[in-house]
């Protein structure tokens, strides 16, 4: 295989900020000086957390704050890396205790993780949860009116139809005209009304 001496760029994301050399290009850093790659919008406690449950190195972070789950989230979205993480958030929101939280319901919409979504919403929706305040406690702009229109809606229908049902994630993504009504496709039955 002939290879070029010629440096040669490629652009993984348009307009990132990080530049990656590799082969022969590195052949002349001696490795004496630490390269740093600097990030400064991002947290540093969801940072060390996230590389940490990536690479395996602190079983604490197995009980990570629900503060400290969404703002791992927050940036496995923003890196898509929403897979790779996908099996430590399967832990971190399967904890019992993670029904109860706010920021672990953004999370598990951000980490699209079904089951959880819904067990979430429906501890939401079933306590009365101030949909306000909930909505006003998301960082997203954008999610928390649109989840706070949500559970108020199934909470709604509930009552009305006399079920508990909660938010179905994929319904919920994609929903047009309501919260509650079954889409074309969605495996999910018993998470509708109809």
């Amino acid at each position: 295989m002939e290879t070029s001496q010629e440096t040669e760029c490629v652009t993984i994301i348009p307009d990132g900020d990080v530049v990656l050399v590799l082969g022969e290009a590195v052949r002349s850093f001696d490795g004496t000086e630490p390269v740093a790659i600097e990030l400064p919008a991002e947290q540093p406690g969801a940072m060390i957390i996230a590389l940490r449950a990536l690479y395996g190195s602190d079983p604490e972070c197995l009980t990570a704050e629900p503060r400290d789950i969404r703002d791992v989230s927050v940036l496995a979205d923003k890196y898509d890396m929403v897979q790779r993480f996908r099996p430590m958030a399967a832990i971190w929101l399967g904890y019992p205790a993670a029904t109860t939280s706010q920021p672990n319901h953004h999370a598990a919409y951000l980490f699209r993780i079904e089951k959880e979504f819904f067990e979430i919403s429906k501890f939401f929706i079933r306590n009365d949860a101030p949909v306000l305040k909930y909505a006003l406690g998301t960082p997203d702009e954008h999610l928390g009116p649109k989840l706070g229109m949500a559970i108020e809606s199934v909470r709604l229908a509930n009552f009305t139809n006399h079920v508990d049902i909660g938010l179905c994630l994929g319904f919920f993504s994609t929903a047009q005209d309501n919260f509650v009504e079954r889409q074309p496709g969605c495996r999910f039955t018993t998470r509708h009304l109809w």
